[in-house]
């Protein structure tokens, strides 16, 4: 844990994540889905902001009211945090 996240215990937890995920920007999108003309599911609304993202925009995370991805790299161009899925192959059937 930061020393951010544990010297500052005032803080709300929206305001705590901030200050640990902030990164330079972000992407969000409300949790409605639906089927694209491809048949694939997406998003129906996708925000892209191009500054930090805010305390509030952790809020409507927290809360289930919008998905949120951060990109990692800060204005000196170190990233305080990395993340990676892992994704494994489908079994093919016998």
């Amino acid at each position: 844990m930061s020393d951010a996240a544990q010297t500052t215990p005032n803080k709300s937890l929206a305001e705590r994540i901030c200050d640990l995920f902030g990164g330079d920007r972000a992407n969000g999108y409300k949790p409605e889905m639906r089927k694209d003309d491809s048949g694939k599911t997406r998003p129906v609304e996708v925000h892209r902001w191009t500054k930090p993202p805010s305390p509030e925009l952790w809020r409507q995370h927290l809360a289930g009211k919008l998905g949120l991805g951060v990109y990692a790299t800060r204005e000196d161009g170190l990233a305080p945090f990395g993340h990676a899925d892992r994704r494994t192959a489908a079994k093919p059937r016998s």
